[in-house]
């Protein structure tokens, strides 16, 4: 098994579900949810700053979860 810390790539979806699903087909990713769309906030994502981040959000929040990581 392969430590947390080498890993580098962090997967944000909002679903429990699909976070725990994804894990088992991309192993090399880091896969956390939100546990809603509004929960995705700059202070919750702080600590995740130095890692790179991919979101995925649910159909019809790319808007909102695009001009959120823009900031």
């Amino acid at each position: 098994m392969q430590p947390v810390a080498t890993k580098t790539t962090i997967a944000i979806c909002e679903s429990e579900k699909t976070a725990i699903t994804m894990s088992l087909f991309i192993k090399d990713t880091i896969w956390i949810a939100t546990g809603s769309k509004q929960n995705l906030k700059r202070e919750l994502l702080q600590p995740l700053k130095n890692y790179n981040i991919l979101l995925f959000p649910d159909c019809g929040e790319f808007e909102d979860w695009n001009k959120k990581a823009m900031e």
